[in-house]
């Protein structure tokens, strides 16, 4: 299943009228995924904003693609 390392901060932010989920310092996001053969690749869109206790830079978006092979 999906799984983070790091303490989640949940607010409602009343400019830009959205429930806003944050992590202070740092966090590891992690994946569990079945294999169907022992290489694969994953792919995926990570959707980011960083913010200050004054300002937010616009939202960003990183494309990746791991290879993986599957654990005995």
């Amino acid at each position: 299943g999906r799984q983070h390392e790091g303490t989640p901060y949940k607010y409602y932010d009343e400019v830009i009228m959205m429930n806003l989920t944050w992590f202070s310092d740092s966090v590891v996001f992690s994946q569990e995924i079945k294999m169907k053969a022992p290489t694969a690749v994953v792919n995926g869109t990570i959707t980011y904003m960083v913010c200050t206790d004054e300002m937010c830079l616009p939202s960003d978006e990183i494309n990746f693609s791991i290879p993986v092979t599957a654990s005995r």
